[in-house]
């Protein structure tokens, strides 16, 4: 379990970066691959030995992936914005041909 944690930690926080750096392509490229991950922590085994660093792990990793949506959904926000003023030039632009 902890590789997995490790790996998705790591990826995790790949993503994020590109995140903040609009590196999109290589966002989209790699998050298939990091959900696969995270989803394969719900069918493995908890290692009793070092549970306070699991959970410190764990903790960290939501944290992440809660800053990975906020972000994406502020750009998918301000996209969504660009679509209605690409639209609305587009029926300005109708009704003047008209």
């Amino acid at each position: 379990m902890r590789i997995i944690i490790e790996e998705s930690l790591k990826l995790s926080e790949q993503q994020l970066q590109h995140v903040m750096q609009a590196e999109w392509d290589a966002f989209h490229t790699t998050e298939p691959k990091r959900q696969q991950l995270i989803r394969s922590l719900a069918n493995v085994d908890v290692d009793v030995a070092s549970p306070d660093e699991i959970r410190s792990d764990l903790e960290k990793l939501i944290s992440i992936n809660d800053e990975i949506e906020k972000l994406c959904i502020e750009q998918r926000n301000e996209l969504m914005k660009v679509l209605v003023d690409i639209r609305a030039g587009a029926k300005a632009s109708n009704a003047y041909q008209k």
